[in-house]
């Protein structure tokens, strides 16, 4: 049994010059009520030309010589209506009737890269590339600003390639036949857009097409040319994932190094508070608080008791107060920066309090 994968259907309006149309929703099959049958996609293709009277024209570029069809002998074009169906059934089933593996569709809402996107599904397979997974992923996900995962891979770059003003946003539709994980034909269905003056103003000719691509002429040369650049880009992530890797490795270790210094400091700092007792001070000595984080000045010395003038509360945050124990082991790692440096915040205050030894030591933080 032949298998059909579609992408999800977007339904478009295109805007041109102020006017809008192809509202596709229904319109007229190119096939008409009798399906031109065919073994493969070539034979449809001709059989439709030749049951249509549609000549087959030709065009050589880079990948080749492709070929299509003039649809407008088929289409009413005074009736906008009547312009291709945005899901015409009856080719499809044509085409999946010609192709001895999987039709493949992908319409112009999901139109980037189609190759990587065949990949991926693990609908096709390049042997020589060595892809992983998360080779394609990576190269899958790269901004799409890059040609790897824009419309550079895809039919409508091709057609686009030939016949230079291809409408890339209309509801055009790329039919691949995949046998045995390749690619063996193409069929692309859109239209182009001619721009002529008339009157002083600019108008439009639309010409409906229908396009045969073939494996030899011209997929194998353009899979080429992308497989060539997956392969520099596979390159380029590699040397970026070993950079980032290498990048966090030395943040790791400066961070490792950074804890570990804020440990000693920590530590030291407490010991600073548990060896208050054994502190012996002069007037004017700078000394601190545990409770509050008061910063001040010994003024008078009665034995155990200390007349100091405050003339600071000090704090990490700029608007409110910080937790008890700034100065002695209870600072918050958020703060301390890479300099190694517990900056702290002085709030202006002035009063003089009468306090216990065992109520202060000696600073240890730094004002910012």
């Amino acid at each position: 049994m032949k298998n059909s994968l579609s992408l999800a259907i977007t339904t478009l309006a295109l805007s041109l010059g102020g006017c809008a149309f192809l509202n596709l929703v229904e319109g007229t099959s190119i096939l008409g009520r009798v399906p031109e049958q065919g073994n493969n996609f070539e034979e449809v293709f001709q059989n439709i030309a030749t049951q249509r009277s549609s000549e087959v024209k030709k065009i050589s570029r880079e990948f080749g010589t492709l070929e299509y069809i003039n649809l407008n002998n088929i289409l009413n074009h005074t009736r906008r209506s009547s312009r291709l169906f945005d899901d015409d059934r009856l080719l499809l089933n044509v085409l999946e009737a010609s192709c001895s593996g999987t039709v493949f569709v992908i319409k112009p809402s999901n139109e980037k890269n189609h190759f990587l996107r065949l990949l991926n599904a693990n609908l096709i397979h390049y042997p020589e590339l060595d892809l992983n997974k998360n080779d394609i992923k990576n190269i899958f996900n790269t901004s799409k600003n890059n040609n790897y995962n824009n419309k550079e891979g895809s039919l409508t770059n091709i057609v686009d390639s030939y016949f230079v003003n291809v409408n890339r946003n209309s509801a055009h539709k790329s039919y691949y036949c995949i046998v045995n994980k390749e690619v063996t034909d193409a069929i692309w269905l859109g239209f182009t857009i001619t721009p002529y003056k008339s009157a002083s103003k600019t108008k439009y000719e639309y010409d409906d097409i229908l396009v045969y691509l073939s494996k030899d002429q011209i997929l194998d040369k353009f899979q080429n040319q992308l497989k060539d650049g997956w392969i520099e880009r596979k390159i380029e992530i590699n040397e970026e994932i070993k950079n980032q890797q290498e990048k966090a490795k030395e943040q790791k270790k400066a961070e490792e190094y950074k804890k570990n210094n804020f440990k000693k400091s920590i530590d030291s700092q407490k010991k600073v508070w548990e060896n208050r007792l054994k502190n012996t001070y002069q007037i004017g000595d700078s000394v601190c608080s545990f409770k509050g984080n008061l910063k001040g000045n010994i003024e008078v010395i009665s034995e155990n008791r200390f007349k100091v003038f405050w003339h600071a509360n000090a704090s990490v945050y700029s608007n409110s107060p910080s937790e008890d124990g700034l100065f002695f082991g209870n600072f918050p790692y958020s703060y301390f920066d890479n300099n190694f440096l517990f900056q702290v915040r002085n709030k202006d205050i002035n009063k003089f309090e009468w306090i216990n030894k065992d109520k202060i030591s000696y600073c240890t933080l730094h004002e910012v």
